[in-house]
């Protein structure tokens, strides 16, 4: 992946046009929890195309996989935020969570982030 996108602000929908970079899972036990993850997510989104329920797991993922010390209730506003949601059912984020852990061959995008520094 060439460029990782700058100053990527605005909503799912224009961020459509990345979607080279989405998680592809690698075998049948991550393809199942993938699975499982996108339809969780189709509960929010409703009737949505396929790319659109699929870069929101990704950004799921990122969310929950991130090794930025996050507490477990900062990375459950960020998914409510992503899934459009005022407020995420706990055990709803427990089944999110626990997917994502199974997804043990997802790789963040740009692995080493952006490290210190807050929006400007």
């Amino acid at each position: 992946g060439a460029g990782a996108g700058a100053g990527g602000s605005g909503s799912v929908l224009d961020s459509l046009d990345q979607l080279g970079d989405v998680y592809q899972p690698k075998s049948a036990e991550t393809q199942r929890a993938y699975e499982a993850l996108l339809s969780l997510i189709r509960e929010d989104y409703g009737d949505q195309p396929r790319d659109v329920i699929r870069f929101a797991a990704d950004e799921i993922l990122a969310c929950l996989k991130s090794q930025d010390a996050k507490s477990d209730d900062q990375k459950r506003r960020e998914v409510a935020d992503i899934l459009g949601a005022k407020d995420l059912l706990s055990s709803k984020f427990t089944q999110l969570n626990t997917l994502s852990k199974l997804m043990h061959d997802y790789a963040p995008p740009g692995e080493g982030g952006d490290g210190a520094g807050g929006d400007t």
